[in-house]
């Protein structure tokens, strides 16, 4: 299997978090679902995901953008925004959360997530514990 890895940092997009099944779009919720079960999450239409977004190599919105690893080109979209709550329960600011991507039958991509809410757009919201924290807390409220 051929790996690309790299190093990115990750900070929370305070939106709400939100249950696997209230992503509407059947295309996009299944490869969220994907992306959890790739990363060892048992998904079921509960699971909470929460919204991120990746700095690194040469993006600063890997995501929208899309990004280079090495000779290979990821397009806008193939990361999806939303990403599984249970790889970042206790967790913290600096920590770095590995994150698997199923590319093709042969390809992963590997991102290594360094968490850093304090660095970026919403650093006001805390850091990222306090901010996923928070953003749990009214979902788990919300039910």
């Amino acid at each position: 299997m051929k790996t690309y890895e790299l190093n990115c940092e990750v900070f929370i997009v305070p939106n709400s978090m939100c249950y696997l099944e209230h992503l509407c779009v059947p295309s996009f919720r299944e490869r969220v679902n994907e992306i959890c079960q790739y990363n060892g999450v048992d998904t079921t239409y509960d699971t909470p995901l929460f919204q991120a977004w990746f700095v690194g190599g040469d993006s600063d919105n890997m995501g929208d953008h899309g990004f280079r690893v090495g000779e290979r080109t990821f397009g806008a979209g193939f990361l999806k925004a939303y990403l599984p709550a249970e790889l970042f329960f206790h967790k913290n600011e600096g920590d770095v959360v590995t994150v698997h991507y199923p590319v093709d039958e042969d390809t992963d991509l590997t991102l290594n997530c360094r968490l850093a809410q304090t660095k970026y757009r919403y650093k006001n919201y805390g850091t990222f514990e306090e901010c996923f924290r928070k953003l749990y807390q009214a979902l788990c409220y919300r039910d």
